[in-house]
């Protein structure tokens, strides 16, 4: 018998949320792969980046089911949120088209951290 019968013990989420700064790592760690900040990112693992940014700070997009099922609602927030996911998808656009910067060459300084 425990110790403390009470006491519940840590589930996954409370463990994955301590051990990466509530999600804070796992972010970093995409946004750095997106960038191409790390060694030998592909490009399709720059884009499965950034469609993991996109999906986990936006929601899925819509599929044609979902948008079919919503079209007679209020679209004030799916209005909103299409634009969000638009700017964002933008600027993930032109972050992926410019020149990279070998992370080795960039000084480090609170200026440069990201997230």
């Amino acid at each position: 018998m425990s110790a403390h019968p009470n006491h519940n013990p840590p589930t996954l989420p409370d463990l994955i949320r301590s051990e990466t700064d509530d999600g804070l790592l796992a972010v970093r760690f995409l946004v750095d792969l997106m960038d191409a900040q790390i060694e030998g990112a592909k490009i399709t693992d720059r884009l499965a980046a950034a469609r993991e940014l996109l999906d986990r700070g936006f929601g899925k997009p819509p599929t044609a089911t979902t948008a079919a099922a919503t079209a007679s609602g209020d679209d004030s927030d799916s209005e909103r949120e299409t634009t969000a996911r638009a700017m964002l998808a933008e600027r993930i656009r032109r972050a992926l088209d410019a020149p990279q910067t070998p992370i080795d060459s960039i000084p480090e300084t609170p200026e440069n951290d990201h997230v």
